[in-house]
């Protein structure tokens, strides 16, 4: 009996896959070529989940022109939603906020996730006010935010100075029933973080494990980080020791922060390791070994006389 020749499936994540080095590596003539050959069905996910895998910023736009004029397709809020968020990832505002306008002309729907990504923006920008615009116009338009959105603005709000504001976002936050995840929790503790409030911000650290929310990889990375830039030994402790605790994995460059702090800090005198040793390793940039002295130290339960 003769056997049958089965042709392999293809998945829709190689096909993504397969495009994006197509955009990425290709010159656009030869890139619009293969896409045309391609034997793809251009829909708003397919294309959406081409434009989320970050091709070159000028390759993605020739991309998003040459796939608007195919027979059938539509750009829709997904598909420019993302375009967005890329020009906006690149500094190039003035092309994202041309963008929204087109999205406003062709009456596409606009929701929180297009209102959150274009604030986050202005304000990396430094257009603050304009991403206090962008959120007052989201609430005009009784676009409902998510737990995303208002974490963003709080984060925006908190990072330039505007501390009332920011507290009254979060109030409102409670007051409409949505629930403070991971992310939230991080945004709170980072400003208290940097205006010294310390104590508060282990409280919050305690109170959202209270909560039934796990501090994250991120999140404690982040505030060891800003341990280390403000010299807080007490309160890194507390976190590495959770982190230790939970098997939470380390951001690579952090032990070298955490052994310059404690070589600098007023119990290095005191200090349970070779200092000199230490100071090799750093210079060296050897983050293997930084990293196990940092394990052996936690797992010793080393508090440095706090």
């Amino acid at each position: 009996m003769e056997s049958l020749d089965v042709e392999p499936k293809v998945y829709m994540r190689d096909t993504i896959w397969n495009i994006y080095k197509i955009l990425k590596y290709t010159t656009w003539d030869s890139a619009e070529t293969q896409l045309k050959q391609l034997p793809v069905k251009w829909d708003s996910f397919t294309v959406n989940q081409v434009l989320k895998t970050h091709p070159p910023m000028e390759k993605a736009w020739l991309f998003f022109n040459w796939v608007g004029k195919v027979r059938g397709f539509k750009h829709d809020q997904f598909t420019y939603t993302t375009i967005l968020d890329i020009f906006g990832e690149a500094g190039r505002t003035s092309s994202m906020k041309y963008l929204f306008q087109q999205m406003q002309e062709k009456e596409l729907k606009i929701d929180a996730v297009t209102y959150t990504s274009i604030l986050h923006w202005l304000s990396k920008s430094g257009d603050v006010d304009g991403a206090v615009e962008m959120w007052d116009e989201m609430r005009g338009k009784r676009c409902f935010p998510t737990v995303v959105s208002y974490t963003a603005y709080m984060k925006v709000l908190f990072d330039n100075n505007r501390v009332k504001e920011g507290t009254a976002v979060y109030k409102e936050m409670l007051q409409s029933g949505i629930s403070p995840n991971c992310h939230t929790y991080t945004v709170l503790m980072e400003y208290r973080f940097g205006a010294g409030k310390y104590d508060e911000a282990l409280d919050i650290f305690n109170k959202m494990q209270d909560a039934g929310v796990k501090p994250d990889k991120a999140a404690c990375n982040i505030l060891v980080e800003k341990c280390c830039k403000a010299g807080e030994t007490r309160a890194m402790i507390k976190i590495l020791q959770y982190m230790k605790e939970n098997y939470v994995e380390k951001k690579l460059s952090m032990p070298s922060m955490v052994l310059k702090l404690l070589l600098t800090a007023k119990y290095a005198t005191e200090a349970p390791f070779d200092t000199e040793l230490v100071g090799i390793l750093l210079k060296k940039k050897n983050l293997l070994a930084i990293d196990s002295l940092l394990t052996e130290l936690m797992n010793k339960d080393i508090r440095f006389g706090l």
